[in-house]
């Protein structure tokens, strides 16, 4: 049995007959005592008693007219929040954390600008944190740093980035390391789930060795203090610390078997289905540089 049988059902008791009942609905006449007859069979009880070619209600059938009208109330709601959420000007973004200072203001004020009405709900956290956040749904869309490790979602690619291995330009430290000597120097790192700590961890893991930060931070802008005060080696964006080596600060740290090659993803659940207002969102987002 369908809503659409229901509904014929509440047609004939409130109109009083199948011909009304029929008008009302724009639909055959036919079609409405078809229905009404597959309910009484479907559940095998008798909805109206017919006396002198007259509907009456039979108690059964006053009982089941209560119900029906509840159930299609609250299907008629259902549809009412459907449709409203479907418009709704609430979008909720993520991003890691380089993303979230390098990309995420600039996307902002474009996305004010463009589209006034939005209301963007920003979410800076670790890579890891992000994807969490996107399988239970807490997300519509998010931008990431590194690779994507849940089967859940579907990555597009955003930008290619590299990470570069720092110290201060006072700092005693060679120019030219492997991983595993760099693992030796006291080490400035993001906390665990970062994309860089994670490309870190995943090459001494290679060798059977473990990362021992002396000092981890999810505040990139800690990290280059502490590269400043000659801490030790800190591992950070491209983005984040070229002008500092330009300026003669900070001098780069050649990694020989490390890749510091990474690409940034658009990222969203397999299963997410966009409004059109987050469609228009997710679709700007793609064209900051």
């Amino acid at each position: 049995m369908t809503l659409r049988h229901l509904k014929m059902f509440v047609a004939v008791c409130e109109t009083g007959s199948v011909t009304r009942a029929a008008e009302q609905l724009y639909i055959a006449q036919p079609t409405i005592s078809h229905a009404i007859a597959e309910l009484e069979k479907y559940y095998n009880v008798s909805l109206f008693d017919r006396i002198n070619q007259r509907l009456i209600l039979t108690d059964t059938g006053r009982e089941l007219l209560v119900t029906a009208k509840e159930i299609l109330s609250g299907f008629e709601h259902f549809e009412q929040l459907a449709s409203a959420e479907g418009q709704s000007p609430r979008v909720r973004i993520g991003a890691s954390l380089t993303l979230g200072q390098t990309v995420i203001p600039s996307y902002l004020r474009m996305l004010e600008d463009s589209y006034p009405d939005v209301e963007a709900e920003v979410t800076v956290r670790s890579s890891n944190a992000i994807e969490t956040a996107m399988e239970s749904g807490n997300l519509d869309f998010a931008i990431i740093e590194g690779e994507i490790s849940s089967p859940y979602l579907r990555a597009e690619l955003f930008e290619k980035d590299r990470l570069v291995a720092v110290a201060s330009a006072e700092y005693a430290v060679p120019d030219t390391l492997s991983v595993e000597a760099l693992s030796r120097y006291p080490l400035l790192l993001r906390d665990h789930g970062s994309a860089s700590r994670t490309l870190l961890e995943r090459a001494l893991a290679a060798k059977s060795l473990r990362v021992r930060p002396k000092m981890e931070s999810t505040n990139d802008q800690a990290l280059i203090a502490a590269v400043y005060a000659s801490l030790g080696v800190s591992i950070l964006p491209d983005s984040f610390v070229r002008g500092h080596i330009l300026r003669g600060k900070f001098k780069e740290i050649r990694i020989t078997d490390l890749d510091s090659g990474r690409n940034q993803y658009l990222v969203m659940h397999k299963n997410k289905k966009l409004s059109a207002t987050q469609k228009k969102a997710y679709e700007l987002l793609k064209t900051v540089r």
